[in-house]
């Protein structure tokens, strides 16, 4: 059974024109559109800027959205850390989508919307986002770092961890460069901003979505060790996975494209 009381898949169907990958442009105006068109349960927000100044956004989804309810449970979830994992935008804007396009039709939508506030990040790295249009594999922000390089690995500039070169770098140049400290870049901040509890409103969950590999991972990915309540993780990690393999695999393939589940330094890398 799963450990949170929400857990069963949602309905596959159709919600919207997601025929082609959105640019940023494009995931504005739809943001903009649920906000307007849902307004009783949507609110769209900027919780910051990027290096270059383009606008954070993120979608407050709950029964009330005009107020934050720090009482309720809270979620968030995050796509597009790297540019170039243009899927990671895909799923949170076609959840939000789903969330607002099914409430008081569909129970499990409703009672979570009901019984939760959802925030949802659909490109937390707006500069790279942008970059990739005409530097596909482009990767980190676009932080100038003064020395003919540029950018930033926003997952890379957490602080839990910061600084083991065995999941990220101190070379600017490198794909993995972490930066100079940790939540030295504008988008980082962003996240630690909105989570660090200073409005009120503290987060149960937090879902960050990435486009390497069939995996749900869980914490920590600076080291080996367990986490503490890692059975709690695991039981979580393994019911998303099965679900997604229930809905998805094919039966006649060789269980290749199965979802896995595990800490990600174990099941992945270090970062």
């Amino acid at each position: 059974t799963c450990a949170i009381p929400i857990c069963k898949r949602l309905k596959a169907q159709s919600t919207g024109p997601f025929t082609d990958y959105h640019d940023l442009e494009s995931v504005v105006a739809a943001l903009q559109k649920i906000a307007a068109e849902h307004g009783d349960i949507a609110v769209l927000e900027v919780i910051g800027r990027s290096v270059e100044g383009r606008p954070i956004h993120a979608l407050r989804i709950s029964d009330d959205a005009s107020v934050v309810d720090p009482e309720e449970p809270g979620m968030v979830i995050v796509g597009c850390h790297h540019a170039r994992e243009w899927i990671s935008v895909e799923v949170p804007l076609y959840f939000a989508e789903y969330l607002v396009d099914n409430y008081l039709r569909d129970g499990d939508v409703t009672r979570l919307i009901n019984n939760a506030e959802i925030w949802i990040v659909p490109v937390l790295n707006p500069d790279g986002l942008v970059y990739t249009q005409t530097d596909r594999f482009w990767r980190k922000n676009r932080r100038d770092n003064g020395d003919d390089t540029f950018g930033v690995d926003p997952n890379r500039n957490y602080p839990i961890g910061f600084g083991d070169d065995a999941g990220s770098s101190s070379v600017t140049s490198s794909q993995k460069y972490r930066g100079p400290e940790p939540f030295s870049e504008p988008e980082t901040q962003a996240i630690r901003d909105l989570m660090d509890g200073s409005s009120g409103r503290t987060f149960d969950v937090s879902l960050s979505y990435h486009s390497f590999g069939q995996l749900v991972l869980y914490p920590n990915n600076y080291t080996v060790e367990p986490v503490e309540n890692v059975a709690f993780y695991d039981d979580i990690a393994s019911t998303m996975a099965g679900l997604i393999n229930q809905e998805h695999t094919d039966d006649a393939s060789d269980d290749a494209s199965d979802y896995g589940y595990g800490q990600s330094s174990q099941s992945l890398y270090l970062a």
